[in-house]
């Protein structure tokens, strides 16, 4: 492009204006013609030099198939997946009421008259091949459950269709480990059925106790040696050791602690190993003495307070290391504080903690003043992140609670989801869960 300025006295442009449109040519400053000048000798511009070599460019082969057509793919496949699924279990499902039905055909009266809803017929599914512990058992307990049926008299069939897979009254010395990992488990508990018995504790105690020693388990249970227990209903009962349990006391109206000469014993009951607990003298004291298991002439939340240091110091004296403490109960609930404070740091480092509720109508309230009864003062305690009860903040006393350390404690590593409290039911079966699942972690 060639440009032919003439002279005209007046500026060329202003500052910010183009020549052409087609090539940007800004101008930044004033432009004066000189007045000698004529004319501008035309220069020819010059082309830009082309380049050497033309510019690479890389291209990238079409992919087969988009993200996008991958993710509805694989969503395709998730949901094929659901729906075969679905149809196993219903497959499942009827071929377990068939069974149900025609057991409780095999068992009813003759002549008596039973409705029964129509099921489609559909092979017997067998329990997935592989596996064994703790997931096989479940299959096995699962499959051989009677399910109820809407239309049915499900009260009048057999809980069952087959055999338990696990024989619960023959003990540990005749059946076969049925866990890969052996555990040694000892509970702590106020009740053992059959002749520690108040209410559901002590079943459940007793029945959790043997399925685990039927398993392969190494179950002890230690308890209380109340002065009711009838000592001809235990099996092989013989002393076993003296320790001394440091206990809080008063005297002379100061606060001081001194230790207590304990009792060991060890027994039988109703097939499981116990370890029964209490004072060398019980003339020099009243802790669990009386003609009843509760409400006896002994003060409760002392004696209680005072078995869950006695049980803890007998793990350490007799150098026992379980895989699991569990404790049952707002009176057992106060062995997991002391074991964390305490014990832990005297070599009693390998149990793993749990507890199980099983009546939430008392929370194990105590003084301050009371838990010094362990030998350990109430006021470590006393805070909201720890065991203060909230509720009582303002009275006079404070008090603790001994469980709220289970929930919110330091030493707290999980948390049990508040939808398994559903207390129509599953409630009674949290024991065996929580059992199930720390020995499946371990």
């Amino acid at each position: 492009m060639n440009l032919t300025l003439k002279q005209t006295g007046q500026p060329l442009a202003q500052p910010g204006q183009c020549f052409s449109a087609r090539r940007s040519i800004v101008v930044t400053k004033h432009v004066q013609i000189p007045a000698p000048v004529t004319q501008l000798r035309q220069v020819p511009l010059q082309p830009l030099q082309q380049r050497a070599t033309p510019r690479s460019v890389t291209v990238r082969a079409a992919p087969a198939a988009t993200d996008a057509e991958l993710l509805k793919r694989l969503e395709q496949l998730q949901e094929e997946n659901k729906r075969l699924k679905q149809e196993l279990a219903k497959f499942a499902a009827a071929a377990t009421v068939k069974a149900a039905g025609g057991a409780a055909a095999a068992v009813a009266a003759p002549g008596a008259v039973a409705a029964a809803t129509e099921v489609p017929e559909a092979p017997i599914t067998a329990p997935p091949a592989g596996g064994t512990g703790t997931d096989a058992f479940l299959r096995q307990l699962e499959l051989g459950v009677s399910w109820p049926t809407p239309g049915t008299k499900f009260w009048e069939q057999p809980a069952r269709v087959t055999p338990m897979p696990v024989d619960v009254g023959a003990g540990s010395s005749s059946v076969e480990p049925r866990d890969s990992r052996i555990l040694d488990v000892v509970h702590f508990t106020a009740e053992l059925a059959p002749i520690a018995k108040v209410g559901g504790l002590g079943d459940v105690v007793h029945g959790l106790a043997r399925t685990c020693l039927a398993r392969g388990h190494n179950v002890t249970v230690i308890m209380p040696f109340y002065e009711c227990l009838p000592q001809d209903q235990i099996e092989g009962l013989g002393f076993d050791m003296d320790i001394d349990v440091p206990k809080g006391y008063t005297w002379d109206g100061l606060f001081q602690i001194g230790a207590l000469k304990t009792a060991v014993f060890r027994g039988v009951i109703g097939g499981v190993p116990v370890i029964l607990i209490r004072p060398s003298d019980w003339n020099s004291c009243n802790l669990f003495r009386g003609g009843r298991i509760y409400g006896g002439s002994y003060n409760e939340m002392e004696s209680y307070l005072y078995f869950c240091r006695a049980a803890l110091e007998y793990l350490r004296a007799s150098g026992q290391q379980p895989h699991v403490m569990h404790l049952h109960e707002w009176q057992t609930a106060a062995a997991a504080m002391l074991y964390w404070e305490v014990y832990s740091q005297l070599g009693l480092y390998r149990p793993r903690v749990v507890l199980t509720v099983h009546n939430l109508d008392n929370t194990g309230e105590c003084r301050q003043d009371e838990f010094a009864f362990t030998g350990v003062d109430g006021e470590v305690f006393a805070t909201i992140d720890r065991a203060l009860d909230e509720r009582t903040i303002g009275h006079n006393p404070e008090r603790l609670n001994l469980m709220k350390v289970h929930i919110t404690g330091p030493y707290v590593m999980s948390r049990i989801e508040s939808s398994i409290f559903d207390f129509a039911g599953p409630l009674r079966q949290l024991p065996l869960l929580c059992e199930l699942l720390i020995m499946h972690k371990l």
